[in-house]
């Protein structure tokens, strides 16, 4: 099976409004439908936005492990990769975290994270 993603698409995302992003993920109503109608392929799969992109965040994960050794041997102590993690998910990871606090308001699910 041949992995390589061909996209002709633009990723609608980019274009789209926080509320769109981030609440009603509306731009995804194209794929859902394809999706529905038949397997999807590759071409029906979008663009990939470049903050989304491994290469980055592989970048800024390398610079905050590097500045997480540098601290803790200032400090003598052992260096942690969940702190370069963290700092590199820490805005999706409240995001999450904060819907998942609320969203819990049925007695059979949990009303909060446990981390």
């Amino acid at each position: 099976m041949d992995c390589k993603r061909i996209h002709t698409t633009a990723n609608p995302m980019a274009e789209s409004t926080i509320i769109g992003k981030f609440f009603t993920y509306w731009w995804m109503n194209d794929v859902f439908r394809k999706g529905y109608k038949r397997p999807l392929e590759n071409s029906d799969i979008y663009e990939i936005l470049p903050e989304d992109e491994t290469k980055g965040l592989a970048d800024k994960l390398d610079s905050l492990w590097n500045e997480e050794l540098k601290d803790a041997q200032r400090k003598n102590k052992r260096p942690r990769l969940r702190n370069a993690f963290y700092q590199v998910l820490r805005i999706p990871l409240c995001y999450a975290g904060s819907f998942t606090f609320y969203g819990g308001n049925n007695e059979n699910q949990c009303s909060f994270a446990y981390w």
